[in-house]
């Protein structure tokens, strides 16, 4: 197989093209660090707002309070919420200018 990267072309047998498509969305789901399945999030383990709930964006996550954090800096900190009345308590937080936090060890909402 070829690449060339000037030109963005890559020249090879099928074979070698379907294993490099497979590289190369393997490469992508590995770098979204296996953010994907989930909606809702809570920071686990930083010094920056511990337990805030976030909501995933396209390209960002956002909280209650509409502050945005990038994937790049909370990536390894994310917990998926797995409640069904994440959205419900998400939205009424939002609603109230309240910032959600989630409690994993006891299975709580607050707001702050």
């Amino acid at each position: 197989m070829k690449l060339y990267l000037d030109r963005n072309i890559i020249e090879g047998t099928p074979e070698e093209l379907v294993e490099y498509q497979r590289l190369v969305e393997d490469k992508d789901k590995d770098d979204n660090d296996g953010l994907l399945g989930y909606n809702f999030w809570y920071l686990e383990g930083t010094n920056f707002n511990k337990f805030v709930v976030l909501e995933a964006r396209t390209n960002y996550f956002e909280d209650s309070r509409g502050n945005r954090y990038t994937y790049q800096a909370v990536s390894e900190h994310v917990r998926p919420v797995d409640r069904e009345d994440v959205l419900v308590k998400f939205e009424s937080a939002k609603d109230n200018g309240k910032l959600l936090m989630y409690y994993s060890t006891v299975d709580l909402f607050t707001h702050k």
